[in-house]
């Protein structure tokens, strides 16, 4: 990954050490996400690796901080990861595209827990994903998923105090 700096140059700040899953390695990066809270921290999946690794700006290796296990669908793996955001208590909050789910990652935790979807089920109902793909949250804590082969956005409440989904909403498809 470069940032760009004054003179529009590109600066590595991560990986840039060929195709491969050693720590300074990446093989599919597809998402970033830098901390909030500290912006010297950039979280980077890693989609064909299957994990989410923790990189300080400028450092030469990252630490893989949510999945790396290999593929499945156990709550200690992912599965093509797309998107990582974090709360406001640290929490990472990942788009596990072909497991059809959304998983939330305590840091220093060595599983997940299931935010939305079923694990490794695809469907179009009200509680399930179909390859969802990027996630953001609101100024009111709620969490969009565009789950992209349902050809929708859908909003969830999450409750912090549950770690879990209280509802969702359908906000668009594209039925007529």
């Amino acid at each position: 990954m470069k940032k760009l700096n004054s003179s529009s140059s590109g600066v590595v700040i991560a990986g840039n050490n060929g195709n491969g899953n050693a720590a300074n390695q990446f093989n599919g990066p597809m998402g970033i996400y830098i901390d909030v809270n500290n912006g010297s921290i950039i979280y980077v999946v890693d989609s064909s690796n299957h994990r989410v690794q923790r990189w300080v700006i400028g450092g030469t290796t990252g630490t893989t901080v949510a999945g790396g296990n290999s593929n499945g669908a156990a709550l200690n793996q992912l599965n093509s990861p797309r998107a990582v955001i974090s709360d406001s208590n640290g929490n990472l909050y990942i788009s596990d595209m072909n497991n059809h789910r959304i998983v939330m990652w305590s840091s220093g935790a060595t599983i997940g827990i299931l935010i939305a979807g079923t694990s490794g089920v695809q469907g179009s109902t009200a509680t399930t994903l179909k390859y969802p793909n990027g996630i953001t949250f609101d100024a009111n804590k709620n969490l969009y998923v565009a789950d992209s082969n349902n050809f929708r956005i859908q909003k969830y409440i999450v409750c912090s105090s549950m770690l879990r989904v209280r509802r969702n909403e359908l906000l668009f498809d594209n039925s007529e």
